[in-house]
């Protein structure tokens, strides 16, 4: 492991590691091992884990090693800071959620929606159409077959 050529004499190169040199470290040149790849001791930035530290903390955790939890619902909660102040104050004093974000993503899930709608409307009308147009076609053959005998 963590070499390659005829005999495995040749060890292997950034970012390549393990047998023959055929896995990819993710992590900087001074953190990947020959044999084993990204080292585990490495420090991962506020919000991240794992080899490499590519994977984002999962829900409810977040900030330095994930080890801090969200106390708010997911929508609202970001693996690096937690959970976000998304309330604003009403006239009456009471807070409520500002939610522009989500009507905007709500607006675009209509329009996907919508627009399968009128793709799956469309494939179906042109299937009905090519089908009676293919019916027609065999009647019309099968009519002039019985003409000519």
């Amino acid at each position: 492991m963590g070499y390659y050529d005829y005999n495995c004499t040749a060890t292997c190169r950034y970012p390549s590691f393990g047998y023959r040199c055929q896995r990819k470290c993710n992590c900087i040149r001074e953190k990947c091992d020959l044999k084993t790849g990204c080292s585990l001791s490495q420090i991962c930035n506020d919000g991240y884990y794992g080899p490499g530290c590519i994977s984002p903390c999962r829900y409810p955790s977040y900030g330095r090693k994930c080890q801090r939890e969200c106390s708010c619902e997911l929508i609202h909660c970001n693996h690096i800071q937690g959970c976000h102040s998304n309330t604003e104050r009403t006239t009456e004093g009471k807070t409520k959620p500002i939610d522009d974000w989500l009507e905007g993503k709500q607006l675009i899930n209509i329009i996907i929606v919508i627009g399968n709608f009128v793709m799956i409307t469309a494939i179906g009308l042109s299937i009905t159409y090519y089908s009676r147009k293919y019916r027609l076609k065999r009647k019309q053959t099968r009519k002039r077959a019985n003409t000519e005998l």
